[in-house]
C-alpha cells in the first residue's frame, strides 16, 4: 500500500514537472530609443497664448550670448542694456556673454527695410531650434539681426523686442506693449511677460522622468506588457534603471541608459513569470528627478 502511494505521488510530481517544461518560457526584454525632433514649421501654432507654443523655455536659465563683428560698437553696448533691463526686469534669467559656443546669435549684416509708408523694418530675432519635451518647448538656439538703423529712443527697445522674440514671445495687439508689431519709444514691457518668464524659469532644472502608454496581458503564469519612460524635465537624465518588482522581490532590472531632454525609449517585456493575481510595480530608479510621485506605477 505504501509503495502504491509513493509510486503515485511521484508520478504526480514526474507530471507537474512535465506540464511546468512544457509551459516554461525564457523572458525577453526589449528597448527601442526614439531620437528627439524638432518642431518643424508646420507645427501649430498656440493662438491663445502670449508665446508661439505653451511653456517655451531655454532649458537653463544663465544664457550665453556672443555678438558678431558686424556690430558696431553702438549696436553692441545697446544689445547688453538690453540684456541687463530683462535680467532686472526678471530677477532669474541672466546673459552672459562668450566667444564660443552660445545658446543666442546677435549679428548686424543686414540692412533696414521700407515696409510701408512711414515704417521701416530694424531687426528681427527668434528661435531656430525648439523641440517639444512634453511639459515644455525647449528653446536651443536664438537669434537676432540688428540692422544698420539708429531708432531715436534712449533704451533699446528694437534690441529688447527681439530678445523677446528670442524667448518665445509674439506679436502684442497692446500698441503700449514692447512686443507691439511696430515700435515708439514710450513701450514697455508688460507685466504678462515678466510674469511668465519668472513663472517659467523658477522651475528646478532637473530630468523629469514619467512613465507613458502602459499596455499589458496578464495570465495566470506569464504576462506581457510595454510602456514607454520619457524625460520631460530641464535636464538630460543619466543611467537610468527600472526595476520590475513583482510581490515583495524584484522580478526584473531593466538598465535603460541615458536620455536626452525630451528623449523617449519604449521598453516591451515578453512572458515575465508570475504566479496568480499579484500586483505588478514599475519604479523608475533615479535620486535626481522633478517629480517623483509618477515614478511608479501598478498594475
Amino acid at each position: 500500500m505504501v509503495k502504491k502511494v509513493i509510486l503515485i505521488l511521484s508520478l504526480a510530481i514526474i507530471l507537474l514537472f512535465f506540464l511546468f517544461m512544457i509551459n516554461f518560457r525564457n523572458s525577453s526584454v526589449n528597448i527601442s530609443a526614439y531620437s528627439v525632433k524638432e518642431i518643424g514649421e508646420d507645427e501649430i501654432i498656440n493662438n491663445s497664448d502670449i508665446q508661439y507654443f505653451n511653456n517655451m523655455r531655454f532649458a537653463r536659465k544663465i544664457l550665453g550670448y556672443r555678438i558678431d563683428s558686424s556690430c558696431d560698437d553702438f549696436r553692441k553696448n545697446r544689445m547688453k542694456i538690453a540684456f541687463d533691463i530683462l535680467k532686472n526686469r526678471t530677477g532669474i534669467i541672466n546673459f552672459v556673454e562668450t566667444q564660443t559656443e552660445s545658446d543666442i546669435f546677435i549679428d548686424c549684416k543686414g540692412y533696414y527695410e521700407n515696409i510701408s509708408e512711414g515704417f521701416i523694418k530694424t531687426g528681427e530675432g527668434g528661435t531656430y531650434s525648439v523641440i517639444n519635451a512634453g511639459k515644455f518647448h525647449i528653446i536651443r538656439k536664438g537669434r537676432i539681426s540688428l540692422y544698420k538703423f539708429s531708432d531715436n529712443c534712449n533704451t533699446p527697445n528694437v534690441e529688447v523686442h527681439e530678445l523677446l522674440h528670442v524667448l518665445g514671445f509674439k506679436h502684442s495687439d497692446d500698441n503700449k506693449s514692447i512686443m507691439y508689431n511696430t515700435s515708439s519709444c514710450d513701450q514697455d514691457i508688460p507685466a504678462d511677460i515678466t510674469d511668465k518668464i519668472i513663472s517659467l524659469y523658477n522651475i528646478q532644472e532637473i530630468p523629469d522622468l514619467v512613465f507613458e502608454n502602459l499596455s499589458y496581458n496578464k495570465g495566470f503564469y506569464y504576462t506581457d506588457f510595454s510602456f514607454d519612460v520619457a524625460n520631460k524635465g530641464l535636464r538630460d537624465a543619466k543611467n537610468i534603471t527600472v526595476n520590475v518588482d513583482y510581490g515583495n522581490s524584484m522580478a526584473l532590472e531593466i538598465e535603460l541608459g541615458d536620455f536626452d531632454i525630451g528623449g523617449k525609449k519604449t521598453i516591451s517585456v515578453k512572458n515575465l513569470r508570475v504566479y496568480g493575481d499579484r500586483k505588478i510595480k514599475l519604479g523608475i530608479d533615479s535620486i535626481n528627478d522633478l517629480n517623483h510621485t509618477d515614478n511608479n506605477i501598478y498594475f
